[in-house]
Parts: structure tokens; C-alpha cells; sequence
């Protein structure tokens, strides 16, 4: 389960800018103190003092910045380790990292050498062992030499190309996969791909354009027969099944063999399993509940969003208008959201509540509060 990067982003300008020689958890994190990025430590004191335009989450001991010249990466002692000098960067995952330099990304280790010089028109970070790399012919109606480089990302796939709903994209995509030695061990070929997780990726037939799965090494281990499906977590993976009749048939789950857990009785199951439960929408005014792997109801109460469980808790939107609470894995409310807030996912132990880019509000498990909102 992908979380946020909010949870962990503290928006201090009240604490001191002075510096510990090491961070009390070996944890830094993202701060920003008058429009400048730094990192500060669980105590808030600067190990990094801010300097930078932007700032990524530390990964591998590698964490991307942004000056004025570009992204570059620094360590955790603050040294620039890979000078600023790219448009776009993804994380280091597997010793790589994705790289934008104009309007072609390749991947670089983390001494800043090139493991695949820039040649695609966006890339993806590696998971287990591959990553995701997309060539087209033209986006937005741009030929790719003209187009604006921030066109040049995974937003803009054929997939998510929608000229008359007001989001343009990439014209004859074809997305596959290479490995940690850059080699293309999966043929760009799909319509579209995502990550892999635990052993398996879902991908879309360009002909057919419905989901199915492959492996690691390309081979296909169940077949285009969804109209939508998520990722593999906790050995399940929601699909949304296609009726005898070509028209929806409803959202269920499946098992690594494909068998289904329970018939596809809800409209989605948008979200994968996480702590042993996942949220599904029912009733023809869209609900949330919370179910099993068996499909069985565990949380009854409906609510008007609801997201994955992390660490005991999730956030959900109550029936009443604006109000966001964390509740436990029985339905039970541990904490509301404050006003104009809005919650993310627990992390460490911490609940960030996000009011806006560069503003937020901290709260442990119980609902306390660790840091006042503080905007710079």
C-alpha cells in the first residue's frame, strides 16, 4: 500500500534552527521555514537546515531536493551526494532512480552514473526488481520534441487520455518494464502497467482494454478479463468482473490463483486489503463499509469515504457534512479531524492532519495532540 508523503511532512516555524549532531530515531523528514526545505528530526530540531526549493522523503539514504538549478539528492548528514541538475526524480529503490532530463527519463544509481541513459517518456520507481518505462508518439496533440516537458509523467498515458472531459494524454502509448541492469525484460507493449507487488503486476490489453496479470518475467498468469483490478496485497486483489452481457458485473476479490472470494455483489472495492480489511462501496446512494477477505461485513456503519487501515486506524468521512474522524478496526470513533482538515494515514504512530501545502496539524494514536498547527 502506497501511503501519503503528507503524513510525514511537519511544518515547523517555530522550532530552532539549531542542529544535533545525530538524529535521536536515525529518522529526518521534510520541514519548511520561511518557503525553505530542510529536515528536521522526531524532535524537531534541524539535522538539515533549509535551503531548498522542495524536499523529498529520505529512501535508501538518498533523499531528492530541488534549487534553482533542478532535483538533486543529499544524504542524511546533508551533503549534496548528486548534484541538482534534473527536471523530475523519482526515489531510489533497488540502488535506482528514476531521472527526468528534458523530456526523456532514464535511471541512475545512487554515485549519479547512468544505468539507463534518458530515452523514455516517463518511468516509474523499481519495485521488486522492475520497473515501469513508456514510450508515445505524441502528447496532447504535441509532437514529443515540442511538447511542454511537464507533460512528460505517467499522468499523461493514452489510458488517461480524455480530450472531451478535460484531461489530455499521450497518443499510442506503450508501456513494459526493464530490470535493475536497464535491460527491457518486459516488451513495452500494454496499453498500461503498474508496479509490481508480491510477485505480480496488473497490466492492460491494448486490444481489448481490460486488466490482467503478469509475473516478473512477463508471462501472463491470469487473463485480460477485468475491467478495472488492483494490486496484490495480503495475497487478495480487488477486480471489477465484466457480466456475460459485456456490462459491468460488479467488484469482488480474488486469489492468486483467480478464484473469487465471494461473488462480485459490490459497485467498488477501491481500495487493497490492508490489516485484514478493505473498504466497499454499496447501496445506490454510494456508502463505505469495511469487509473481510470472505466478503463478510466488518464494519457496518456507513460512511461517506473511507480509506485503507494503517496501524489500527483508518479516516473516514461521516455522514455529517466536513466531518473526518479516525476510527478503529470495530467502527468505533477514536478522534475527529479538525474542522477544514483533512486527515492522512497513520505513521509512526502519527496522524498528520493537512490544511493545505504547508500547513498541518499533529495528533498521536489517541487523538492528542503532538504539534499545533503552525503555517510559515
Amino acid at each position: 500500500m502506497t501511503r501519503s508523503v503528507a503524513i510525514v511532512i511537519l511544518v515547523l516555524t517555530a522550532c530552532s534552527l539549531s542542529t544535533t549532531s545525530t538524529p535521536p530515531d536515525g529518522r529526518l523528514v521534510p520541514a519548511i521555514a520561511s518557503g525553505n526545505w530542510g529536515y528536521i528530526d522526531r524532535d524537531g530540531l534541524w539535522q538539515i537546515s533549509p535551503a531548498f526549493k522542495s524536499a523529498k522523503l529520505f529512501s535508501e539514504g538518498l533523499a531528492a531536493v530541488r534549487t534553482s538549478d533542478g532535483w538533486g539528492f543529499v544524504d542524511s548528514r546533508g551533503e549534496l551526494r548528486i548534484k541538482p541538475q534534473f527536471g523530475a526524480v523519482g526515489d531510489f529503490k533497488s540502488g535506482i532512480a528514476p531521472v527526468r532530463v528534458g523530456r526523456r527519463w532514464g535511471f541512475i544509481d545512487t554515485s549519479g552514473k547512468w544505468i539507463v541513459e534518458p530515452q523514455y517518456q516517463a518511468a516509474s520507481e523499481f519495485s521488486e526488481g522492475r520497473a515501469r518505462v513508456e514510450l508515445w508518439d505524441k502528447v496532447c496533440s504535441f509532437r514529443n520534441e515540442d511538447a511542454p516537458e511537464h507533460f512528460f509523467q505517467r499522468k499523461y498515458t493514452e489510458r488517461n487520455n480524455f480530450p472531451n472531459g478535460g484531461q489530455c494524454g499521450a497518443e499510442n502509448s506503450r508501456v513494459g518494464y526493464v530490470n535493475t541492469k536497464g535491460n527491457e525484460v518486459i516488451a513495452l507493449q500494454y496499453l498500461e502497467a503498474f508496479d509490481f507487488s508480491e510477485g505480480r503486476a496488473q497490466v492492460v490489453d491494448r486490444r481489448l482494454g481490460r486488466f490482467g496479470y503478469i509475473d516478473t518475467e512477463g508471462n501472463i498468469v491470469l487473463n485480460f478479463q477485468y475491467s478495472n483490478a488492483g494490486p496484490f496485497s495480503e495475497g487478495l486483489a480487488a477486480v471489477d468482473v465484466i457480466a456475460e452481457n459485456g456490462k459491468p458485473g460488479g467488484a469482488t476479490v480474488i486469489n492468486r490463483s483467480g478464484q473469487q472470494m465471494f461473488p462480485p455483489r459490490f459497485a467498488v472495492i477501491s481500495k487493497p486489503f490492508s490489516e485484514g480489511l478493505a473498504p466497499a462501496m454499496i447501496g445506490t446512494i454510494p456508502r463505505w463499509i469495511y469487509i473481510d477477505r470472505d466478503g463478510a461485513t466488518k464494519i457496518g456503519r456507513r460512511f461517506i469515504e473511507a480509506s485503507s487501515f494503517s496501524e489500527g486506524l483508518a479516516v473516514v468521512s461521516l455522514e455529517s457534512v466536513g466531518d473526518q474522524a479516525y476510527i478503529d478496526k470495530f467502527g468505533r470513533i477514536v478522534f475527529h479531524v479538525p474542522s477544514g482538515g483533512s486527515g492522512q494515514p497513520i505513521e509512526n504512530g502519527i496522524a498528520a492532519v493537512k490544511f493545505s501545502d504547508d500547513e498541518f496539524e499533529y495528533f498521536d494514536s489517541t487523538g492528542r495532540q503532538i504539534l499545533p498547527k503552525n503555517k510559515p
